[in-house]
């Protein structure tokens, strides 16, 4: 099975040098239980023509939630459409298959 994962961005336009774009995701584990502890989310970004690339490992709390604030700093961001997704890699006491959400896109300026 399948565990099913969700992110959101605070805006779809990062101004580079501003204020933090806000990531925020859910991991839902139907008929299991989500370990106390929490689970290891990668996320990641994609430009057109790549593939996926972790930036950052994020832990969910108990509940399954997680949040991660991003601020866009390098210039070469301006103008470039981003691709990020939250995923759930397979690993050891977590009975589900690597999972990934739904892309959300943000735009550098």
């Amino acid at each position: 099975a399948r565990a099913c994962v969700s992110l959101r961005a605070s805006s779809p336009v990062a101004k580079v040098g501003g204020r933090p774009i806000v990531f925020r995701g859910h991991v839902r584990s139907p008929g299991a239980e989500m370990p106390r502890q929490g689970i290891p989310v990668q996320l990641q970004f994609r430009l057109p023509g790549l593939r996926w690339s972790e930036f950052r490992t994020v832990q969910t709390d108990g509940r399954g939630f997680f949040r991660y604030p991003y601020r866009f700093a390098d210039d070469d961001s301006r103008g470039v459409r981003f691709r990020f997704r939250a995923f759930v890699a397979a690993r050891a006491g977590w009975p589900f298959e690597p999972a990934g959400s739904p892309p959300v896109e943000v735009r550098g300026r």
